[in-house]
């Protein structure tokens, strides 16, 4: 039978990507509680693997639902909050993931700005869109941010979350200063384009944002 025949909602395989992503991160929460209540150990190598799988998994589902609206001819302004509702969730799931991967809660105060950048960022993604009315996407944007997360998944499965803990020789820094730095640099250029939407790009009348006042 063809493909086409086949018709699934596409709210499931956002709430399926969700579910997935969850249990990994949650698991892997659970096994760094557990080792270093034991041991003083990371998780097991294979949480991590767990993990980059299903980050995989997620954001290819999440991309493939749009896909499936559009097939179906199912999309829906409803549908669309949902999907962006899932993605915020999504964005704890990975920042709190990412940060216990390359043992950032040695760095208390970088492991809170890492894990509350993301959801800030989240967020001045759709406000410039209310703005806008155009929801843009860079050449290095959250897809790219996602494969990111992954290498970094992977490279704590073979080297160990340990790695993260060598000093680079003459910059006496921790190596994982380097993945903050990034998230630094990258918060600080995102924002920057965000924000000049956010002030100049209003699509409303006088350049406000497209909210449409109601006299009462």
């Amino acid at each position: 039978m063809p493909i086409e025949h086949f018709y699934t909602q596409p709210s499931v395989s956002q709430r399926l990507a969700l579910v997935i992503l969850w249990v990994c991160s949650s698991q892997m929460l659970a096994c760094t509680r557990a080792e270093a209540k034991a041991r003083g150990e990371a998780a097991p190598y294979w949480t991590y693997l767990l993990c980059a799988l299903g980050l995989f998994i997620y954001q290819s589902l999440d991309a493939i639902d749009g896909k499936q609206a559009r097939r179906t001819n199912s999309c829906s302004p409803l549908g669309e909050l949902f999907d962006h509702g899932c993605d915020s969730l999504s964005t704890v799931f990975m920042a709190v993931g990412a940060s216990i991967a390359v043992r950032l809660g040695t760095y208390p105060d970088w492991l809170f700005f890492c894990s509350f950048v993301g959801m800030f960022m989240f967020y001045c993604a759709h406000w410039q869109t209310y703005v806008s009315g155009v929801l843009r996407f860079g050449k290095v944007d959250v897809t790219e941010i996602q494969v990111a997360l992954v290498i970094i998944f992977v490279l704590s499965t073979f080297g160990g979350a340990t790695m993260w803990d060598y000093t680079i020789p003459v910059l006496e820094i921790k190596l994982k200063i380097l993945p903050v730095l990034g998230v630094v640099g990258g918060a600080i250029f995102s924002c920057s384009n965000y924000f000049h939407v956010i002030l100049h790009g209003g699509v409303g009348k006088n350049g406000s944002t497209i909210a449409v006042s109601v006299e009462v």
